[in-house]
């Protein structure tokens, strides 16, 4: 008898398929979950930096794939560190800054995981608790952010 195994799905290859959906689609997006994945997600953008500059449009893709995969696995790195982009030396690149410090550069763009409370445990070295539903919003807020650069 063949024994049922979960099937494990590739978020990114999911998210992209989403992410075109709301651009064929840009009045089915559920503004209740963007609004709710906002509040879970920063995101900060140089107005200096146009999205032409350079590659930044494919590394910002980089940063909110890294990202997405690391909510779907509950939120390792955001919680202790910053995602982005920096311009250093006529160069943009990517990098993941733990709380605390700097990247190096200028930062054009950042992601960073807003729950104030996990940069606590963080400092005192708790872990704090991030419920599946705040997942699924995360992951949508910055779906729908990826839709805007395809």
């Amino acid at each position: 008898m063949k024994e049922n195994k979960p099937t494990k799905v590739n978020i990114i290859e999911s998210t992209n398929i989403l992410a075109q959906l709301m651009i064929d689609n840009p009045y089915d997006i559920d503004r209740e979950l963007l609004k709710r994945g906002e509040n879970l997600i920063a995101i900060f953008q140089d107005s200096n930096f146009s999205n032409q500059f350079h590659n930044l449009k494919d590394l910002k893709k980089e940063i909110i794939s890294m990202a997405i995969n690391d909510i779907s696995i509950g939120v390792m790195t955001l919680q202790s560190a910053t995602l982005g982009v920096t311009f250093s030396h006529s160069k943009l690149k990517t990098y993941i800054s733990p709380h605390g410090s700097s990247p190096e550069g200028s930062v054009v763009y950042s992601l960073s995981w807003k729950n104030i409370k996990a940069f606590q445990n963080w400092r005192s070295e708790e872990e704090s608790e991030i419920t599946q539903d705040k997942i699924n919003y995360a992951i949508y807020f910055l779906t729908f952010q990826l839709s805007k650069l395809v």
